[in-house]
């Protein structure tokens, strides 16, 4: 969930019930010398990729008409294609958002553990495309990945695209 501020760095204190506080802790600081600039165009870049993609993230939007055929489908993997670890142990899962049954768009690596984890990406038909990846603290223009793995570092996660996709629109 995000709240007014968050966009910029308004923590209230870590207080997440500020509403009947009527000094700092609630209020919004209107002062740009005191915001967090650098998360707020990290913000931005992020509700970009969402307009992008908002056919594959909300298949509601899909007109009535649409086939099954080409509906977005969710794929679990783990360290391990189509082999997800849902053990309470566990640190790492990764998806695929695929168009049909077996050709992946989108690919979400994520990795809580205290090391960095290799994961391997399922073969996409177009290049895959490193959009977002939260160990890197800049906005970067999408990489090329033709490796058939990544790895994830510790505590952070990926955002893989296929070029056939991001180069709509």
């Amino acid at each position: 969930m995000i709240l007014m501020g968050d966009e910029i760095g308004r923590s209230q204190g870590g207080n997440n019930n500020s509403w009947c506080q009527n000094n700092l802790l609630g209020w919004m600081n209107w002062d740009p010398a005191q915001q967090d600039l650098e998360l707020l165009e990290y913000f931005k870049y992020v509700i970009k990729i969402r307009k992008k993609l908002i056919n594959i993230f909300n298949p509601s939007f899909f007109p009535n008409n649409q086939d099954l055929e080409n509906f977005p489908r969710y794929h679990w993997h783990g360290t391990k294609l189509d082999s997800p670890d849902w053990s309470s142990w566990s640190h790492t899962v990764a998806f695929s958002i695929n168009k049909g049954i077996t050709n992946p768009i989108v690919w979400i690596g994520l990795n809580a553990y205290s090391k960095s984890i290799d994961f391997p990406l399922p073969k996409c038909e177009y290049n895959w495309l490193k959009v977002i990846d939260t160990s890197m603290s800049e906005i970067f223009s999408p990489l090329a990945v033709y490796e058939k793995s990544v790895s994830i570092k510790s505590r952070s996660s990926l955002l893989i695209i296929s070029e056939e996709v991001w180069s709509k629109k």
